[in-house]
């Protein structure tokens, strides 16, 4: 009998062992390593939790693709390093060209190394920063891929002493040799990306010994501007005018050229293909744009004078040659610094344009001219390319000079056609310049005269490149001008709110901001041909330098400029997203009233508190130290600034609680009117007798203020009307409930209302209330009064006035009698009594 007790309780002790010992064995306290992250943390690494090795397994496989996936993404890196084996030759190959022949090298060769070695600085900075991105992504993978292993590891031991089944262990085992190999295969790759990192290094020590090279033969050049390089030319015997040297040399210098404009197109191959696209938009653009030219459905604000018409018809017309002009235009800003070669391919194109161009739309005396520029420009093409002090290079130069004089001379002369094509006074600036070109030009021939060619060749190709490019301005500026002003006169663009309430002065500013580009590109480029805009610049910079110490600040001229020139920008930037947010975006979204209008003003002090801010930190000044300042500024606000804060503190509450708004009729301080304005500090309402009256904010929150128009801005306005005794009421009710629903101004809902409101002293009195709009209301309750009194006269019913019986129980007979005699004895006046009750109004008998 007790053995068949104890058995039962023997069999749920076991079973409780086995349970327990299970459960022990899977809740052993993981294992865990720590290593250091490569930002320098410690991580403490953990091993999986043996219930969730399987899913795990499956995500890590997930990983080890990932990282494969990023090793494979090395082709880039492979073409770096034949690029670099190929490329570090031809670097160091062309340094030493440069320093064995730096006598020789002439100004023309110089500016084209120095766009050269620039192309080739930005190529190994762009090297640089892929293979740094490489290097950092690479240690990133390593370092997870290391976590992982270390991970797995982990898991492993635990598992073996856990007594895991075999087939989970080798999934383990497998998935931890994987591991390792993925690790191996990584630092590999490092090597060969830290080998690549060393190379563009190298490649950047040689670019920047060239570009000192460069610099250093660049001021070398400079120097001998002013001293006499070559004997007088009465003097000069060269034998190099013979046929066969001038034929080496033209060959020598197409050699050159060639393999500049090779390099040029290589490096900017995607630059080029991005240029053409653009050139078919806008090409298709402006042959829509002539296409629908006169279809253009314009106001009488956006009407455009006949005289611009006429030139954007005649450049619509040719529109894959203005397509070209804004393209190449665009190019100075798409391409690094181009070569010479470059540069002048774009300058012959825009004369060969201004050639067919131009003369469409002003005289034909001004082909001539054009066709001179051109024959100019040849000449200084071959100059320019072909370099030299011999004697059949400074005779060219001498006919430069004398054919550039007459251009000039025919420039000044003929101005009044050339200002025909714009804005006069703008034209007329550069014709203006033509006498100092000319003596420019002056000097030029003089200096080659007398052996100071460098200087002269300096001088004569300045001048004509600021013709050509004169002409290039001129064409730039009439197809983007007049391209504007047609866009802006679409359908398209006339749906904007903004553009058709300030049409006129958009138009102005966007005109003014192409000439001013212009006139500073045209203005730079002569600047860089006379090779001063470098010091220019330097001595500019060097006066924004100039620094004053205040306390431990230090204040540079430079930085108050910048504080200036942000605070004058974040003014206008404002006011342009205020006018876009109440012009453009508000009338096209539904909001609750008032909130756009506060959005805006939240949204200006935002820009203005961020440019205050920004013109601040351009000064020089440290924003860290204003908490000091804070500091200070909390004890004086709370002595007497504390009427502005309170009113400040008031205008944020008006903003974001709105119980008033702009537009609203107010009644404050026995004051009625109009808001005007909400402003941070105080606001302004406009009386209705013009007076406006400026209230602080805190008034309008403590004090008692009727908003006559919060909700909405329909009020009730109550006609009083009084009808003689005997009418009948009930006729009375009907007429003037009658003639109020009869006016348009007042509203049908609510309906207007009629009311018996009793008997008087000496009418029935009634009263009618109508509903109307704050606007209207005055008015409309003088109509309807009126319509009243027309209507209660046509149908008879009397208004009457106040009335008062005199009676009169006895007099005094001696009275009586002396009254008697007195108007017996004088002529009897017709007189009424009056009463003493009703201001002296004659009692009705």
């Amino acid at each position: 009998m007790m053995t068949l007790i104890y058995r039962p309780i023997r069999i749920v002790f076991l079973f409780l062992i086995i349970v327990f010992s299970g459960y022990t064995a899977f809740s052993q306290e993981a294992k865990t390593k720590e290593m250091i992250s490569p930002t320098g943390d410690t991580v403490v690494i953990k091993a999986i939790k043996l219930s969730q090795i399987t899913s795990h397994i499956e995500q890590s496989y997930n990983v080890i693709k990932q990282v494969k996936q990023v090793l494979e993404d090395n082709k880039e890196f492979e073409k770096f390093d034949s690029i670099y084996r190929k490329g570090i030759k031809v670097l160091e190959d062309e340094k030493n060209k440069i320093i064995k022949n730096k006598d020789e090298i002439t100004l023309l060769e110089l500016d084209n190394y120095k766009k050269q070695w620039l192309a080739n600085q930005e190529r190994a900075n762009l090297w640089k920063e892929k293979i740094q991105k490489r290097v950092k992504t690479l240690n990133e993978t390593l370092y997870k891929t290391d976590v992982l292993k270390e991970e797995w590891v982990l898991t492993y031991q635990q598992a073996v002493e856990s007594g895991v089944p075999d087939k989970v262990l080798t999934s383990v085992s497998d998935l931890i040799i994987q591991l390792k190999k993925l690790k191996k295969d990584i630092k590999k790759e490092q090597n060969k990306t830290l080998a690549m990192q060393n190379n563009i290094a190298k490649a950047m020590l040689i670019i920047d010994q060239t570009q000192t090279e460069l610099s250093k033969i660049y001021q070398t050049l400079q120097s001998v501007y002013l001293r006499q390089d070559s004997p007088p030319l009465w003097k000069s015997r060269d034998s190099t005018v013979h046929l066969q040297s001038t034929k080496i040399l033209i060959r020598h210098a197409m050699e050159s050229n060639k393999k500049s404009v090779e390099l040029f197109i290589e490096d900017n191959k995607n630059i080029m293909i991005a240029q053409l696209v653009i050139l078919f938009l806008i090409w298709g653009l402006l042959f829509w744009l002539y296409k629908h030219l006169d279809k253009l459905d314009v106001s009488d604000e956006a009407s455009l004078s006949r005289e611009k018409f006429d030139i954007a018809k005649t450049l619509f017309s040719r529109h894959i040659l203005s397509a070209l002009v804004i393209t190449i235009f665009l190019s100075l800003w798409l391409y690094p610094p181009m070569i010479t070669s470059i540069g002048k391919a774009f300058q012959f194109i825009y004369i060969i344009i201004a050639l067919i161009l131009l003369p469409g739309f002003t005289e034909k005396k001004i082909k001539p001219f054009l066709f001179t520029i051109l024959f100019l420009f040849l000449i200084n093409l071959f100059h320019v390319m072909i370099p030299g002090k011999t004697i059949f290079t400074r005779t060219l130069l001498l006919v430069e000079n004398l054919v550039a004089s007459w251009v000039l001379y025919k420039l000044f002369q003929s101005g009044k056609y050339i200002s025909k094509m714009g804005n006069k006074p703008w034209w007329m600036f550069f014709l203006y310049l033509s006498p100092v070109f000319f003596l420019l030009i002056l000097a030029s021939f003089i200096g080659n005269l007398f052996g100071y060619v460098n200087i002269s060749v300096l001088l004569n190709n300045a001048v004509i490149s600021a013709l050509i490019n004169f002409i290039v301005l001129i064409l730039a500026v009439m197809v983007f001008s007049a391209t504007f002003s047609i866009l802006i006169r679409t359908h398209f663009f006339l749906k904007s709110n903004l553009l058709r309430n300030h049409f006129k002065i958009i138009e102005t500013r966007i005109h003014q901001l192409i000439r001013l580009i212009g006139t500073w590109m045209w203005a730079k480029s002569l600047l860089l041909d006379l090779r001063i805009y470098a010091d220019i610049s330097n001595w500019f910079n060097g006066l924004f330098s100039i620094s004053w110490a205040v306390g431990k600040t230090t204040i540079e001229l430079g930085g108050i400029i910048n504080f200036f020139l942000i605070i004058i920008i974040t003014y206008y930037v404002t006011k342009l997203i205020k006018s876009i947010l109440k012009e453009e975006v508000f009338p096209r979204v539904r909001l609750p009233r008032g909130v756009p209008g506060t959005i805006t003003m939240i949204t200006g002090y935002f820009i203005a508190g961020y440019g205050f801010f920004l013109a601040i930190a351009a000064m020089g000044v440290d924003l860290g130290k204003f908490g000091l300042l804070a500091g200070a500024l909390g004890v004086g606000i709370g002595f007497g600034l504390q009427g502005i804060v309170a009113n400040f503190i008031a205008g944020l509450v008006l903003a974001f609680e709105r119980p008033i708004q702009v537009g609203d009729t107010i009644e404050v301080n026995n004051m009625m009117g109009d808001v005007i304005y909400i402003g941070v500090r105080a606001s302004a309402i406009r009386t209705f007798d013009g007076s406006e009256v400026i209230i602080p904010n805190s008034s309008l929150i403590t004090n008692d203020v009727i908003n006559w128009t919060l909700s909405d801005r329909k009020k009730r306005r109550d006609i009083n009307v009084g009808v003689a005794y005997g009418s009948d009421p009930h006729q009375v009710m009907e007429i003037i409930k009658k003639v109020a629903n009869e006016h348009p101004n007042v509203l049908k809902t609510p309906a207007p209302w009629a009311l018996f409101d009793g008997f008087g002293e000496s009418s029935l009195n009634f009263r009618i209330r109508i509903w109307t709009t704050m606007d209207t209301g005055m008015t409309t309750k003088s109509d309807v009064t009126m319509a009243i009194y027309d209507a209660l006269k046509e149908a008879g019913i009397e208004i009457p006035f106040p009335q008062h019986d005199l009676h009169l129980k006895s007099i005094d007979p001696e009275i009586q009698k002396a009254a008697f005699h007195k108007t017996t004895s004088r002529p009897r006046k017709k007189t009424t009594p009056k009463s003493k009750n009703d201001n002296d109004k004659p009692i009705e008998k």
